[in-house]
């Protein structure tokens, strides 16, 4: 990101999502299939949602597919106010992978965003303690 010492980006924003343990071992779980989709869920729909909301107006939507095979798809949307209603116009895209679990890394007008997901640990230290 840096070349010979100068930064090129305006601006570096960072957000973390934790996902409760069950579901995102269930995430795990769907993506993993090889050869079809999960019968749980319609097909071709997103089965869950993670948004990461950045302060100038940017939000980042990191979606578990249904689709042949299960996917993760990850998508960084401008939200703009038009007549009354919130518009998301498509800014980047990350390519599909098949894991929820990572760093999913946009580029947008000179300002890198950055969606951390992860398994949340304290979640699992709490249950434990219980």
């Amino acid at each position: 990101m840096r070349k010979l010492g100068l930064n090129l980006y305006r601006a570096y924003y960072k957000k973390l999502i934790f996902v409760d343990p069950d579901e995102f071992d269930k995430m795990e779980q769907v993506l993993s299939i090889a050869g079809g989709y999960c019968s749980d869920y319609p097909r071709d729909e997103a089965i869950n949602t993670y948004i990461a909301e950045f302060p100038n107006g940017y939000e980042a939507d990191i979606e578990v597919i249904n689709s042949v095979p299960p996917r993760v798809k990850a998508t960084l949307y401008q939200s703009v106010e038009e007549d009354g209603e919130t518009i998301l116009y498509e800014a980047d895209e990350f390519p599909d992978t098949k894991s929820l679990k990572g760093e999913y890394k946009f580029e947008h007008d000179n300002i890198i965003y950055i969606v951390f997901v992860n398994r949340s640990r304290f979640l699992d230290r709490l249950w434990t303690k219980i």
